[in-house]
């Protein structure tokens, strides 16, 4: 039986489901799955424990302002026939394990992005992506979120065949069951708990920083507010910028703040949405557009994570330029126009069977096995 090491700093809930699956499948294809992974003094939230993996501690210092990160693994990793961590800099342990993947002592594969979509071009930063882009063309094999994270890669240098493509998701069984829960009476319901009185609802979620660009968002709901007279619009979400939302709700009774969800609370909300506005930064909250059938209408602003490969614009989402009269007017005309927002919405329901758990699974085994022989 091989041995595969997989290191991570924590274990996000969203990523539990997807090592229980992936240790299941190993097994059948006779590999032993490693799992090794940190924990922080402090337990962030979504962090979780996974019993048969093996928790250690994480020992972090501060170098001009960057928090860099050392796990005492190697003890762990003497029997690995592939040991895979996550394509960054800030782990002190994969510099030396790159080295020893260049001298051939060992195997080490990248798990990643293919760069940092979210690069602040800071001095700091920018000696990362050097480090990044050498370390990345020279390595074993690489696990690419995307076909975006592949192409950079290639880009970079390393060869097709040492890339296999993941396509990024997380479990959505659990919200499936609860969708299944609600009727149209208790949709009514919610509507009304929370003072929604409109079919035309569109629905924010996620995050309340800078990238996710909530000042253009601001700007736009008041130009769909003077086209669309019944517009009324969900925020979920917390953040340094909530604060911005909470204002703005306090001076515009159609716009409803509802602060942090847990994952099943989020369920209605979007089931009485009929698209989910992000104009900034947009990662896994494209599997939640999908899911729900609530079409995803963004911009191209480059901040965007690698799951935004996924968007077919005009198919399953639409991607306006970067400016508050197209992105507003694409808004307006999905609310107006029934059949063009059905379109969308088919588009969705398509493109949520792409992308699933057992699919990156199985994509994440057959990489294991063109890396390991």
């Amino acid at each position: 039986m091989r041995n595969v090491v997989i290191i991570q700093k924590t274990v996000k809930l969203y990523r539990k489901r997807f090592f229980e699956l992936l240790k299941e499948k190993c097994k059948q294809n006779d590999i032993n799955l490693i799992l090794i992974y940190g924990k922080d003094d402090v337990m962030i939230f979504n962090d979780v424990d996974i019993q048969w993996g093996i928790k250690i501690k994480n020992y972090s210092i501060n170098i001009f302002g960057k928090k860099l990160y050392y796990q005492n693994v190697w003890r762990y990793l003497q029997n690995a026939d592939l040991i895979i961590v996550e394509q960054a800099t800030k782990y002190l342990i994969n510099h030396i394990l790159w080295i020893l993947n260049l001298l051939k002592f060992k195997k080490v594969a990248f798990w990643g992005h293919g760069i940092n979509f979210q690069n602040d071009r800071t001095k700091f930063s920018n000696i990362s992506e050097f480090f990044k882009r050498l370390y990345t063309k020279n390595i074993h094999h690489f696990f690419a979120y995307t076909e975006l994270s592949k192409r950079i890669a290639m880009n970079m240098g390393l060869p097709e065949k040492k890339i296999t493509v993941l396509n990024n998701t997380i479990p959505v069984e659990n919200l499936k069951k609860e969708i299944m829960k609600y009727d149209a009476l208790k949709l009514q319901a919610i509507k009304k708990e929370i003072g929604v009185s409109t079919e035309n609802v569109c629905i924010y979620l996620g995050g309340m920083y800078k990238d996710k660009r909530l000042d253009f968002l601001l700007h736009a709901l008041k130009i769909i507010k003077e086209k669309v007279k019944d517009f009324e619009m969900i925020f979920i979400g917390d953040g340094p910028e909530r604060e911005k939302i909470i204002e703005f709700a306090n001076h515009n009774n159609w716009v409803h703040y509802l602060g942090k969800k847990g994952e099943k609370e989020k369920v209605p909300y979007f089931l009485i949405s009929k698209l989910l506005l992000m104009p900034g930064l947009v990662g896994l909250v494209i599997i939640d557009s999908f899911l729900f059938a609530t079409p995803l209408i963004t911009t191209n602003c480059k901040l965007h994570s690698p799951e935004i490969e996924y968007l077919e614009n005009g198919v399953n989402g639409i991607m306006m330029a970067n400016n508050l009269e197209s992105y507003s007017k694409a808004i307006i005309n999905l609310l107006l126009n029934r059949e063009k927002r059905k379109k969308l919405v088919v588009g969705c329901r398509t493109s949520a069977g792409k992308y699933t758990m057992e699919i990156m699974v199985d994509n994440f085994s057959k990489g294991i096995h063109s890396a390991i022989f």
